[in-house]
């Protein structure tokens, strides 16, 4: 009995223990909220952590942490496992520009942050009229201002052309002005008139995003009298004709920029197809064919809209593409090492096929995508891809795709042109773990500088663009003012220098970046300025 009361009183021992254990290693933040402006506290404000993974056994966790601020603009959060966290900032009409070193917090166990200092900041707002090359109002217009400080909204405009789009945060924003419009041809009248067709256009009155003026919207302010004056362009016509599509397919046609759809209309019975009402500008238009068997793309095809129709395209279908995968390694070190998560088999058991290593193959012209799973034998396949570009990616490193040959051919880089079919079935691609790197100081107009980000782009063909960010990089600026990039593979860059981490945007980073060329063991070094988008 003695013996029996001894195990209980352990078993109890053990159990307050664990209970007390995981209170012991918890951590608790402190601080207070303020308006940036005025220095008040802030009621309300609402601040979370969210647990960034560092390893496979964090890879899905979503736990977070939060808490609303007092009268006083203080808060209190307690019970925080430790980890590294993501801060975020929200109340209705503010916005959180937090540096790097606010953005992040890390805990460990037992440790109490006090006297945290946040700030939030208030929104503005864009107010203005749209109006007709003639001076009238134009009602329902969709007003929309540009992401590229990581904020934006859309708008109408009511019955006297006006519109307010708020909830900014301070910066410079292209604003424009849209008409709804549906790609048929213009209206038939016997009055004497015509329609008039208005393209979407930028604050004051430009087609072109680099053209534009910038609307300045500061902290707690409105930025008014954004007037856009619509400018009217001619209704003009794309036709041509599609060949190839299957019987009892359902065909259409589909205008893009980029990966955005700007327009789409359907086959005729008799492979014929029209689009109207095109804005000026350069696309590409293909073909698609969906039943409940197949689904086809036809090649596209690059066209440019001016002043007049643009007649006579041909489209044609393109059979779905099989393509057998190799990969050749040119050095021992590009091979994707051993996983060090993978538990060890136990002694005796039953043999396991090894983990396969994994490429990510994405279309560059639309947003298909797929894994493709690399066996022991450094083989693979890629079913059914429609013709188009895509940009093949390493799942391990430091590694990256040196060159690939599709039959015969050699292409230097990552990126497969599919636009046209392939000229053979078999893919080898050539790895290497040789890769260069950038460093260096940037400087603002009061010399070196403490804060900023340094963004790096893949330069990439003309009929690609708009896809930079697919090999984008962020560097933060040290407080010493230096930068660096490591492992990065060679080609052609853009890189430039901002005073702040924001969403990068490739029309404002032409403008004030520089283009560096990286080679296989480069160590180059690039001093950089901080230059504002104009």
């Amino acid at each position: 009995m003695a013996a029996r009361s001894s195990l209980l009183l352990a078993l109890a021992a053990c159990v307050v223990a664990a209970a007390q254990t995981p209170a012991d290693r918890t951590a608790s933040v402190q601080g207070i909220i303020t308006n940036s402006m005025t220095g008040e506290p802030l009621l309300r404000a609402h601040i979370s952590l969210r647990l960034m993974p560092t390893g496979p056994q964090q890879a899905n966790t979503q736990k977070r942490f939060g808490a609303l601020t007092t009268a006083e603009g203080k808060f209190s959060i307690t019970g925080i496992d430790p980890g590294r966290y993501m801060v975020a900032l929200d109340k209705v009409g503010y916005v959180a520009l937090l540096s790097p070193s606010e953005g992040q917090i890390n805990l460990v166990a037992g440790e109490k942050k006090e006297d945290l200092k946040l700030k939030l900041i208030p929104t503005g707002a864009i107010t203005g009229r749209v109006l007709t090359a003639d001076g009238e109002p134009v009602e329902n217009a969709i007003v929309s201002v540009d992401f590229s400080t990581g904020q934006g909204s859309t708008g109408h405009t009511d019955e006297k052309g006006q519109y307010r789009i708020g909830g900014l945060a301070p910066g410079r924003y292209r604003v424009r002005a849209t008409l709804e419009t549906l790609p048929v041809p213009a209206e038939i009248r016997t009055d004497g008139t015509k329609e008039v067709h208005y393209a979407a256009t930028y604050y004051p009155s430009a087609l072109l995003p680099r053209d534009a003026t910038r609307a300045q919207v500061s902290a707690g302010s409105d930025a008014s009298g954004i007037d856009i004056r619509l400018v009217r362009t001619p209704i003009l016509r794309v036709s041509g004709t599609v060949s190839g599509a299957p019987a009892g397919a359902r065909s259409m046609i589909q205008v893009r920029t980029g990966r955005s759809t700007r327009s789409s209309g359907m086959v005729k019975p008799d492979g014929t197809f029209e689009i109207w009402k095109l804005e000026p500008g350069k696309y590409t238009i293909l073909a698609t064919a969906n039943s409940s068997s197949v689904n086809l793309q036809s090649s596209p095809v690059e066209i440019e809209i001016t002043d007049s129709n643009v007649d006579h395209i041909s489209l044609t279908f393109v059979p779905p593409m099989d393509l057998n995968g190799h990969v050749e390694f040119e050095q021992q070190e590009a091979r994707p090492q051993k996983n060090p998560n993978v538990q060890q088999q136990r002694a005796g058991a039953p043999q396991r096929a090894a983990p396969p290593y994994r490429i990510f193959l994405n279309a560059m012209d639309s947003y298909v995508s797929k894994t493709l799973d690399v066996d022991s034998a450094d083989t693979f396949k890629i079913n059914g891809l429609a013709p188009a570009h895509y940009q093949l990616t390493l799942q391990w490193g430091p590694a990256y795709i040196k060159s690939m040959r599709i039959g015969s051919t050699v292409v230097d880089g990552s990126i497969l042109d599919l636009t046209h079919g392939t000229p053979g079935d078999s893919l080898t691609l050539v790895i290497s773990s040789i890769m260069g790197s950038i460093s260096g100081k940037v400087t603002d107009d009061n010399g070196p500088a403490a804060t900023g980000a340094v963004y790096l782009a893949k330069v990439l063909p003309e009929s690609l663009t708009g896809n930079s960010a697919l090999g984008l990089q962020t560097a933060a600026v040290k407080p010493d003012g230096t930068y660096q990039f490591g492992l990065i593979a060679p080609g052609r860059y853009r890189i430039a220098a901002l005073a702040e981490m924001r969403l990068y945007n490739e029309d404002d980073e032409q403008d004030i970046s520089d283009v560096v060329e990286i080679h296989a063991g480069d160590r180059l070094t690039q001093d950089l300025k901080i230059r504002k988008v104009q």
